[in-house]
């Protein structure tokens, strides 16, 4: 069932259920209360953040990052398995014109990471490794807007990647990888090894599977009205 607060939907949206594997949300207090230390998966995996410094929690459903030191990590398991495919879905904001920025770390040479690059595009590093090393390629996402929130996605499978910015696809692109090599590094929300997220973050999903243009949509729609986006 969908909650509406002053006529936006805060949480139980009709979002695409097969293959999730991860789910935050900060609107939705089964997800977060807004004091604890953690903020719970409600994909049903347990694939919950735990905070190494927690970010503000704003009551309207978000956390704001402070660039410096706010940063969650989800400890890598079986349930975590990309090698295949993968999708990536987040609802962010910021404001930021410099520096390069982690939102979502694993591993720029294995299943993936991604640098916002002086608040702008954002590149996705991913490749066969299954580490911080080569081989791996980096594909840019379209400029993103600052100052309101942004829907930005990935799809991944074994011979095709893609980006989607607002429920619009975009930057279709091919790799030769195949398979990805096992990637057993943890994953880190809002820090990296480009720097610490420095903006908004509501909420983020994450599939084992390459998810169609149809069902990226149907994510988006699902959620736009709570960020004024059309």
């Amino acid at each position: 069932m969908s909650i509406s607060i002053r006529g936006k939907t805060i949480y139980g949206p009709d979002i695409v259920t097969d293959g999730l594997v991860l789910y935050l949300d900060a609107a939705n207090p089964k997800s977060y209360s807004g004091s604890e230390s953690v903020w719970k998966d409600l994909s049903g995996e347990s694939n919950h953040c735990n905070w190494n410094n927690t970010p503000t929690f704003n009551s309207e459903g978000y956390f704001t990052f402070d660039g410096i030191s706010n940063y969650g990590t989800i400890t890598n398991n079986s349930t975590l398995s990309f090698s295949a495919e993968q999708t990536l879905i987040f609802w962010m904001r910021h404001s930021f014109t410099s520096g390069r920025r982690n939102p979502w770390n694993q591993a720029y040479g294995g299943y993936g990471t991604w640098t916002h690059e002086n608040g702008s595009s954002m590149n996705w590093y991913f490749g066969d490794a299954g580490s911080d090393n080569t081989p791996y390629i980096g594909v840019g996402s379209p400029a993103t807007i600052r100052d309101v929130w942004n829907c930005l996605g990935t799809t991944r499978n074994i011979t095709n990647h893609r980006w989607y910015l607002n429920g619009i696809a975009s930057n279709l692109g091919s790799h030769s990888y195949g398979e990805l090599t096992i990637t057993n590094a943890n994953i880190r929300i809002g820090s990296g090894y480009a720097g610490y997220w420095a903006g908004d973050m509501s909420c983020i999903m994450a599939y084992s599977r390459f998810l169609t243009e149809t069902e990226m949509s149907q994510n988006y729609n699902a959620l736009k009205n709570r960020f004024n986006l059309q």
